[in-house]
């Protein structure tokens, strides 16, 4: 008998002691969608942490009993309830936003503590907070809410391009759904590609690229769309005055199979038309759309598929008309994406993804001359199209250590440039040779962390073969360390080395945007960069309900082998038939370093009824060309030297927002004329000057002269309404609240007066959004 009770004392005692997986799913009560980047914690335990991608968090095994599960997420209520674990268990908790919305609202989806997770060189949104900063017509644009960011420019006020950390918008490397996207605006740079009203994730590294990484220099947009629901049909689409968005979310299979469809458009030329004329010149006709198409289905419990398609167009048209001459204008820029992903769960602490996708860009030009009805027509074509096939392992043998390795192979095909003339008579064709790229690469990321130190180590090796027999490899090393010198502040440290087979050269002046893609080929090599930055982040009166997080970072960046037009060249040596032009575009390409470096500053607040940020960056960004200004030095064109964005949205109560920013920005540097004068002939057998000449102008310096400081304030209010079908917001927004007329560019005009030309004045907008619910809400 003794010994039986004390075989059963052993046996209990042996299960109490035993430690236990477990996992957390965490999703949206409203939409089903996982939630990245939730604070999950097991109270009086050392098991907490963020949720993953996917919405999961395994934390290291726990023992046997009871415990206390709080979950928080930034606009969502906090979840706090008894568990108990008696065995291996898998819990899915749902979370319900502060109000029925729209959508999740984050400022960055992270928890609070802002030391938990070192964000340095990191700015992360979801779709919410795109939709707290005032809008043009509706759009809540990505990509401008990334230039209110610190280290993150425009190019000017008209343009979303991003120029991050003194890198051209040809350096940033943007991904939708981890697919590479070469064409990254509409409306002539104003609006980015990407669909605010889908979007489930956004991160924008500025440095301390993780290794998976490659193929820019500045920065890397990982933008992820959410999947569609697979319990209830939504719809949800917005209206205002030049454009229109609908998507659409649809469960084939319950809980196994949906599709999520979204498009957009703008009507700009609808308008336009209604003012064209009739045997003058005609205004210009210009529309863009994009559609994206996403379907995901579940393959049991541990696998997922999904299959994603993008397309997108802008067209601009335009043409005048008169007794002797008709002239047509079409330029057409395209983007197409298809990809693939197989997620699968091996284990716990293994998982793999496989992807294969393709993406193309193209850039068409068609200029059509009828002269006494005999036409003549010009066409131009620049292309690039990648095939990737891509696997990644992901293994967590612990809490404390992540480890992912991977390897990719990529075949780039560019066509810098075909043009064809053709008439009744004859068909001429200038072509240059398409050349192919074969990029192979491989990376290993480590993460360990410690109570007071987290380092991210990663190695990328990539290898990139011309169709010259040109080889290029390189290694690239990526540091990050984060030490927690107290408990609400932390010291960063990262290192970056990337490098750029491909090259984006745009028009020196301005104009209708030409953007054309070229290899790495003869004497173009590939551009890389060096980055290291040192930073400080901290989080300030934790305690109260009105925290606030501190963050100071300093960067120093070097360029090399980046290219830019010779003087005198532009893209009209490719797509027009110039006399002596030339046919081999290596030759007029100018080849330099760059280098950029500065501070960034960021305080943020991100709980309360009002909340927003203020971000300010100092920098520096020359150029050195042996070709351009001598062989010396010069600022870049998007050289800012200081650079101020305050950021704020107040929630009044339920259904009323009022949303600000105000911006200040160094002017662009420009060259400018510094003389002018004109030659003019002298006779010396009348002893008298002869006609003046054409008039000329002598330059100094390259980029030697500032435009105007920018400043502008945007204001917005937005009121929530709700139905029986779904909830509607309705967003009045004024762009450039108090008319500023910041300058676009600088011309000569008569009397040789530098003068300033704006482009856009103050700009108010009326949209609304819809969202329409249909089925269940909840997961049954």
């Amino acid at each position: 008998m003794k010994q039986l009770l004390f075989l059963l004392m052993f046996s209990a005692g042996h299960v109490a002691a035993q430690k236990l997986h477990l996992s957390v799913s965490v999703r949206s009560q409203t939409s089903g969608q996982a939630l990245p980047g939730a604070s999950v914690q097991l109270l009086k335990t050392n098991a907490a942490g963020i949720t993953d991608d996917d919405g999961n968090f395994f934390p290291e095994r726990i023992r046997s009993g009871q415990y206390d599960l709080v979950i928080r997420y930034v606009g969502y209520l906090t979840v706090k309830k008894k568990v108990l674990i008696s065995r291996d268990t898998t819990l899915t908790v749902s979370l319900m936003p502060f109000t029925t919305d729209l959508d999740e609202v984050t400022i960055d989806g992270q928890h609070t503590d802002f030391t938990d997770r070192p964000l340095s060189s990191l700015a992360s949104f979801s779709t919410q907070q795109l939709r707290t900063v005032p809008s043009i017509d509706g759009e809540h644009d990505l990509a401008r809410i990334l230039t209110l960011t610190p280290g993150v420019k425009a190019d000017n006020e008209a343009n979303a391009g991003l120029f991050v950390r003194g890198g051209t918008s040809d350096q940033n490397l943007f991904l939708l759904d981890n697919v590479p996207l070469y064409k990254n605006s509409h409306f002539f740079g104003f609006l980015s590609p990407f669909n605010s009203d889908i979007i489930r994730q956004a991160d924008l590294y500025r440095g301390g690229f993780p290794a998976r990484f490659g193929g820019r220099l500045s920065s890397v947009l990982d933008v992820r769309l959410k999947s569609a629901s697979m319990e209830a049909l939504r719809v949800q689409g917005s209206t205002g005055i030049l454009n229109s968005r609908l998507a659409i979310e649809v469960p084939l299979i319950n809980d196994k199979l949906s599709v999520l469809l979204a498009g957009r458009r703008s009507y700009f030329d609808i308008f336009t038309r209604l003012f064209t004329g009739s045997g003058t010149t005609s205004s210009p006709d210009y529309h863009f759309y994009d559609l994206n198409g996403k379907l995901s289905a579940r393959l049991g419990k541990q696998s997922q598929l999904q299959l994603f398609a993008y397309q997108d167009q802008d067209r601009l048209q335009a043409g005048a008309q008169n007794n002797l001459e008709d002239f047509r204008y079409d330029q057409r820029w395209t983007s197409r994406i298809l990809g693939l992903s197989l997620t699968s769960i091996l284990s716990r602490q293994v998982s793999n993804q496989l992807e294969i996708n393709t993406s193309d860009y193209a850039l068409n030009q068609q200029t059509t001359q009828i002269q006494q009805g005999i036409g003549t027509v010009y066409n131009f074509t620049n292309s690039l199209r990648t095939q990737t096939v891509r696997n990644s392992i992901d293994y967590t043998p612990f809490d404390s250590y992540k480890l992912r390795i991977g390897a990719s192979g990529t075949c780039y095909r560019f066509q810098p440039g075909n043009l064809t003339f053709a008439d009744k008579q004859q068909t001429v064709n200038k072509s240059i040779d398409s050349t192919d790229i074969t990029e192979l690469s491989s990376f290993l990321e480590n993460e360990w962390k410690t109570s007071w130190l987290t380092i991210q180590a990663g190695l990328r090796y990539a290898n990139y073969h011309t169709a010259g027999q040109q080889r290029y490899s390189f290694w690239e090393p990526r540091l990050m360390m984060a030490f927690k010198i107290t408990p609400l502040a932390s010291l960063i440290v990262t290192y970056s080395r990337m490098n750029q087979p491909i090259h984006l050269l745009t028009n020196p002046g301005f104009g209708i945007p030409v953007d054309l893609w070229f290899p790495t080929k003869g004497s173009i090599q590939p551009q890389s960069s060096h980055l290291i930055s040192v930073g400080y982040q901290k989080t300030i009166a934790p305690a109260t309900r009105h925290p606030l997080t501190f963050s100071a970072e300093s960067y120093y960046k070097t360029l090399d082998h980046i290219i830019t037009y010779q003087d005198g060249y532009s893209s009209q040596d490719f797509t027009t038939f110039k006399q002596n032009a030339t046919r081999k575009w290596e030759d007029i390409m100018a080849t330099g370093q760059g280098w950029s470096y500065g501070a960034e500053l960021l305080l943020q607040k991100k709980q309360g009824r009002l909340t927003g940020w203020l971000g300010y960056t100092l920098s520096w960004t020359k150029h050195r060309f042996g070709a351009l200004n001598q062989g010396n030095a010069f600022f870049a064109r998007h050289d800012r030297r200081h650079d101020l964005s305050i950021v704020s949205s107040w929630q009044l109560n339920k259904r009323w927002l009022l949303n600000a920013t105000w911006i200040y920005q160094t002017g662009q540097a420009v060259t400018l004329p510094q003389a002018v004068y004109s030659q003019t002939d002298y006779n010396f057998l009348t002893n008298q000057f002869g006609n003046s000449g054409p008039v000329l102008y002598a330059y100094g310096e390259r980029n030697s002269y500032r435009m105007k400081a920018i400043h502008r304030m945007d204001v917005s209010i937005q009121r929530k309404t709700t139905h029986r079908w779904g909830v509607g917001q309705i967003d009045i927004s004024v762009y450039n609240l108090y008319n500023r007329q910041n300058p676009y560019f600088y011309y000569l005009a008569p009397g040789n007066r530098v003068k300033a030309v704006s482009l856009l004045p103050i700009i108010p907008s009326l949209s609304y959004t819809f969202n329409i619910f249909t089925g269940p809400k909840t997961k049954q």
